[in-house]
């Protein structure tokens, strides 16, 4: 099975800012992550890239991240972390 990491051009530049906010090298990066430091360096400026699932895991794990936001998943989510109340009420504030 392999993944599309999220939007072209997007995927390589959420691995490149995660790992400058993290004040890593590409070096680092790729030891925890297994792979080569070239092939980190490839990621980071591809436009387009397709990963196996566990290649991408272990490289959101290198970053200290999560999936959804390693590929882009949790993108266009509004902020905040809860869903809706389990009863929602819609009032008219009449001033």
């Amino acid at each position: 099975m392999v993944m599309t990491a999220g939007r072209a051009g997007d995927f390589a530049r959420r691995v490149a800012h995660r790992r400058e906010e993290l004040g890593l090298s590409r070096e680092e990066i790729a030891r925890r992550s297994g792979m080569d430091s070239g092939y980190l360096e490839y990621l980071e400026r591809s436009a387009y890239v397709e990963l196996p699932p566990g290649v991408l895991m272990r490289l959101a794990a290198a970053l200290e991240t999560t999936l959804p936001d390693l590929t882009g998943g949790t993108v266009e989510l509004p902020p905040g972390a809860g869903g809706a109340g389990a009863h929602p009420l819609l009032a008219r504030i009449v001033q």
